[in-house]
């Protein structure tokens, strides 16, 4: 049988190194999925609320991508198999990593934007969006990981932790009975706005839902009314043209408004699946005896999982002109619309009839595609 790992916990070497491994993979290429989104937006000749929103996501994805990978080494030697840090890397990577809970922050300010994106109009969103919600956004979403992460430095907080690799708050203040304060001190920073998150998420999503689904009823409504032949025949003429101009007017209304919920559900569907196993592994870590084997399961999908959000992001955000580049130019292929998606207009169809049908596409067709665009041009 394999020895233990350094760690006080029954994890094998083996486990261990595995451990260390598998967020090299994952944060690597999460990282560059989250610079390939901050080049697309900083190079955009139009920064709306909702790119700045993805810049600021992406750069926390990034750091927190940075941290996963590095912090099997730089824990205090002896504490895993590779580590060779000290007490100043743990407390580093301790800050490091209550400064990347920014992404959490983040997040819920991207299903805030997209609540009021599809439940109000976007003339009035872009104005009043930028100039109200917007900074207090970013201002929250930064400052309270930063000051926290602070405090934490200069109290001395960031310990071992006893699941799983990394430094964060733990075994700070303990008494005789093995009570904490570091437990409190994990909650306010981290736990208690975290879970207040989540149900902010859940909440938002489910208003957005509720909100399409009506949209749309009322879309079918305005089609059954108008194609009916025996509706048509009991209303006058100023009736039919009343009902054929309300349900022009929401068909493309209720096209972008479920393209952009769609958009929202990824998003959130990404943070959860991506997550939602560091906070286990924290509960766990503040009200279990420090049992890495028997954790191990969940250990190995935390590693993959939790450093992807930016690579899932990343699919997330060009998905709207994939889309638009496929129905657009349906001849071409799905290499030649992933790349279209990724540089615009600058690369061109790759055959006469495809030049020959972007001269051609109706007007009708065109406010389709543009219609199931989230914000990108």
């Amino acid at each position: 049988m394999e020895s233990s790992s350094p760690i006080g916990s029954t994890l094998t070497e083996t486990q261990d190194k595995i451990l260390s491994l598998l967020p090299l993979f994952t944060g690597s290429i999460s990282i560059v999925g989250s610079g390939q989104i901050i080049y697309m937006v900083l190079t955009s000749e139009k920064k709306t609320p909702y790119r700045r929103i993805l810049l600021g996501l992406s750069s926390c994805d990034i750091l927190s991508s940075m941290h996963l990978i590095l912090q099997p080494y730089l824990m205090p030697s002896g504490t895993a198999v590779w580590a060779f840090g000290n007490e100043a890397t743990c407390d580093a990577l301790g800050f490091f990593q209550q400064l990347a809970s920014c992404d959490i922050w983040y997040n819920t300010m991207l299903s805030f934007y997209f609540l009021l994106h599809v439940t109000v109009r976007y003339a009035v969103l872009e104005n009043n969006f930028a100039r109200t919600y917007e900074p207090w956004m970013h201002l929250f979403s930064l400052g309270w990981p930063l000051i926290t992460a602070s405090i934490g430095a200069g109290l001395g907080v960031y310990n071992v932790l006893g699941v799983g690799h990394g430094c964060w708050v733990a075994d700070y203040g303990c008494n005789a009975e093995g009570e904490c304060y570091s437990r409190m001190i994990g909650w306010i920073f981290l736990g208690i706005p975290s879970f207040l998150f989540f149900v902010a998420i859940l909440v938002n999503n489910v208003i957005v839902f509720c909100h399409v689904r009506s949209t749309l009823k009322r879309s079918m409504a305005y089609t059954r009314e108008f194609r009916n032949p025996m509706t048509a025949s009991t209303v006058d003429e100023a009736g039919i043209t009343r009902t054929k101009r309300q349900q022009q007017e929401m068909d493309p209304q209720a096209k972008r408004i479920r393209a952009v919920a769609t958009q929202a559900f990824l998003y959130v569907g990404a943070f959860f699946a991506c997550g939602i196993w560091t906070i286990a592994l924290r509960i766990a870590d503040a009200y279990s005896d420090p049992d890495g084997g028997g954790y191990y399961p969940l250990l190995v999908v935390n590693a993959i999982m939790r450093p992807l959000q930016g690579f899932c992001n990343f699919f997330i955000y060009i998905r709207p002109a994939y889309i638009r580049a496929r129905e657009g130019f349906p001849r071409e292929t799905r290499k030649w619309a992933f790349q279209r998606a990724l540089h615009g207009n600058s690369v061109k169809p790759s055959n006469v009839r495809s030049t020959k049908q972007t001269r051609t596409m109706s007007f009708d067709m065109q406010a389709d595609l543009a219609a199931s665009d989230d914000g990108q041009d």
